[in-house]
């Protein structure tokens, strides 16, 4: 009876054990997958700020390089004292009619 009674603790015991170590593991699982999707979502946001970043420089480049062959263009176009006459003479025609 005693043999009986202490195997059914045993057994009892082993499927508890069982139980808590599922359930330990199921809980680590869980954890490990919420720190990954964590990880995740900011390398994300890191990638979109990085991306964001990134576009800006290459506006601002852009736009640097716009102003320098412009400036390239204005200098070549308006080398003689004739060509800077007529363009500022052009510029005051548009102006004046842009007020109209």
């Amino acid at each position: 009876m005693k043999s009986y009674k202490a195997r059914k603790e045993r057994e009892q015991m082993i499927i508890e054990a069982k139980k808590l170590s599922n359930s330990m593991q199921d809980e680590a699982k869980s954890k490990s997958k919420e720190m990954a999707d964590s990880i995740i979502q900011d390398a994300k946001k890191v990638i979109e700020t990085e991306k964001q970043n990134a576009l800006k420089d290459v506006k601002n480049i852009v736009a640097n390089l716009s102003l320098e062959i412009a400036e390239k263009i204005l200098k070549k176009k308006l080398e003689s004292d004739a060509s800077q006459k007529k363009y500022v003479n052009d510029l005051i025609k548009e102006v004046n009619n842009s007020k109209l």
